[in-house]
């Protein structure tokens, strides 16, 4: 039980830093991409802006989790402890 706990606290937190850092990510990347070689034709396409909403959403996700792992790793390790 104890090992169980701590592996699902330590799983939370590293999903919550994914998460957050795959958000980041999103956020700042080109939205372009350029298909083609140097025997054919080159294709360039763009994407329209998809908004701050997923960026936003993503990071209110990771941080939740983050949180969460947090709580979860000093609660039962304050409870091992008492």
């Amino acid at each position: 039980m104890k090992k169980a706990v701590t592996l699902i606290s330590i799983l939370t937190i590293i999903a919550g830093v994914i998460i957050i850092i795959v958000s980041l990510i999103n956020k700042w990347s080109p939205p372009h991409s350029i298909i083609g070689g140097a025997d054919g034709p080159t294709i360039i396409f763009l994407a329209a802006n998809l908004g701050s909403g997923i960026f936003l959403t993503g990071t209110i996700a990771g941080v939740i989790l983050l949180i969460i792992g947090i709580i979860l790793l000093l609660l039962f390790r304050e409870k091992e402890n008492g």
